[in-house]
């Protein structure tokens, strides 16, 4: 993980969070702005998010800038982007919704389908949502409802 703040108080008091959740280990700092990420390398990180900060950042183009460039490219996970994104963040992502309602074998079979067909198949990007309500009685197979999208 990477901790990028320009004050050093708030980067020391991360530190001693991290000692304390025993995750010092996988925490690296970096005293850095929003608009200028320069000791981040580019393409380095999964995911940035922030918190009460661009309400202080003049240059908030220049700071979008700065997060896409330190991005890695999503095309280069594509199952796990699949996976773990949800279009709302109401909604839940589908490694959510099969942990809650398929088994183990149920959760390998559907990935064993899906993979290959986000992995290998053309970039694109697509997005629909699907309501879905299911009850299974005990030893019964799955009894599956659904409702129009919005």
């Amino acid at each position: 993980m990477v901790f990028a703040d320009i004050s050093r108080d708030l980067l020391g008091q991360c530190e001693r969070l991290a000692d304390v959740a025993g995750v010092r280990d996988w925490c690296r700092l970096v005293e850095a702005s929003a608009e200028q990420l320069a000791p981040v390398e580019t393409g380095s990180v999964d995911a940035v998010t922030v918190r009460s900060v661009l309400i202080y950042v003049a240059d908030k183009e220049a700071a979008f800038g700065e997060f896409a460039r330190v991005l890695r490219p999503a095309d280069a996970r594509p199952w796990d982007v699949f996976l773990h994104s949800s279009g709302n963040p109401n909604l839940q992502t589908l490694a959510e919704a099969m942990e809650r309602t398929l088994t183990d074998q149920e959760q390998a079979r559907l990935t064993r389908y899906l993979r290959p067909l986000i992995e290998d198949g053309a970039p694109t990007r697509r997005m629909a949502h699907a309501y879905v309500r299911a009850r299974r009685a005990q030893g019964a197979a799955p009894v599956v409802t659904r409702r129009p999208g919005p």
